[in-house]
């Protein structure tokens, strides 16, 4: 028995030198810089924090249509959408840039890049309407209706 417990005793005195003396050799921590403030401390003044962030209504390229944009725009500000038209449009660059944190503006402006279409973007009776009038350009071409 004394055979089987000393050279277990061994190694774990040899496991526990390694471990003390590798302890003894590493790095001091960083210095770490910047602005820091202790937690417990208060700012002198008090500071507005919005409880709710401003919205700002853009055309992102994952909409890939006029119409999915619009759904989401209704969708975010809570009113219901009129899309009065038979066939959807592609985003195009100049809508990209289109982003406005007031709901009207901001389809004004959606409206203005798609006007040579003959698209008409308004908000009626609390809700957003769609439209595309008789502009020239303003539906499918002939050649893709297969006519």
């Amino acid at each position: 028995m004394k055979t089987f417990l000393r050279p277990f005793g061994l190694c774990a005195f040899l496991v526990a030198c390694a471990l003390s003396l590798s302890a003894c050799g590493t790095t001091s921590a960083p210095d770490f810089r910047g602005d820091w403030r202790s937690a417990n401390s208060a700012p002198e003044s008090p500071q507005a924090i919005a409880l709710r962030p401003q919205r700002m209504y853009s055309v992102a390229p994952v909409d890939g249509t006029l119409k999915s944009t619009v759904e989401r725009w209704a969708g975010d500000a809570g009113v219901a959408l009129r899309y009065d038209a038979a066939f959807d449009f592609t985003l195009h660059a100049a809508a990209g840039e289109v982003s406005d944190p007031d709901l009207a503006s901001a389809l004004r402006k959606l409206a203005n890049t798609y006007a040579k279409q003959g698209i008409e973007i308004t908000i009626e009776d609390a809700g957003i309407v769609v439209r595309v009038g008789d502009a020239p350009g303003s539906g499918p071409s002939d050649s893709r209706l297969g006519r």
